[in-house]
């Protein structure tokens, strides 16, 4: 598997739980998640992704400036439909581009860092944060009682899982 078909997998989990969920399933404030929703998550993952693969074509890339677009987590066929829209950008990503990447070290605004990284890095970072948060989501899918199925490795890293699979081997 390369990091394109990485990302589209763990994309293609969470499409299918975005698309289980009802609207208020989706957008209710959870006392777990200290009042967010399932669909703040989902909007957090899903803009990681936007930053990404649209900013990349400027060679610098940051995070911080993310749209924030309240019907991402409010809405679960939109958020469905940017899902969509990632897969296909995703399909034209250069991995090997090189970037800029600029962030936030703290609420200062005048210090950020600035590093040299590559398309293909930040999407390994997007899918490991992407699975982060899944791991969060999946708590908030118990919390609303949903009853929908989450696979086995849903919010589990690949390095978790394969540690799971050499552990039932040896024993």
């Amino acid at each position: 598997m390369n990091i394109i078909e990485a990302n589209s997998a763990v994309l293609a989990e969470l499409k299918g739980l975005i698309l289980a969920l009802d609207k208020t399933q989706y957008s209710c404030s959870l006392d777990v998640f200290s009042g967010s929703t399932i669909g703040m998550h989902v909007r957090h993952i899903l803009e990681f992704y936007q930053c990404l693969l649209v900013q990349h074509k400027t060679g610098t890339v940051s995070y911080d400036q993310r749209d924030r677009k309240a019907e991402i987590a409010t809405d679960p066929i939109y958020a469905a439909k940017v899902v969509d829209d990632i897969f296909k950008e995703l399909t034209h990503s250069i991995i090997d581009k090189e970037l800029t990447l600029v962030g936030s070290l703290d609420s200062n605004l005048e210090s950020n860092v600035v590093l040299k990284t590559n398309v293909g890095r930040e999407l390994f970072y997007n899918l490991e944060h992407a699975i982060h948060h899944m791991a969060l989501i999946k708590i908030g899918v118990f919390a609303v009682g949903s009853g929908y199925k989450l696979s086995d490795s849903f919010g589990v890293a690949p390095s978790t899982l394969r540690y799971k699979i050499q552990k039932e081997i040896s024993n």
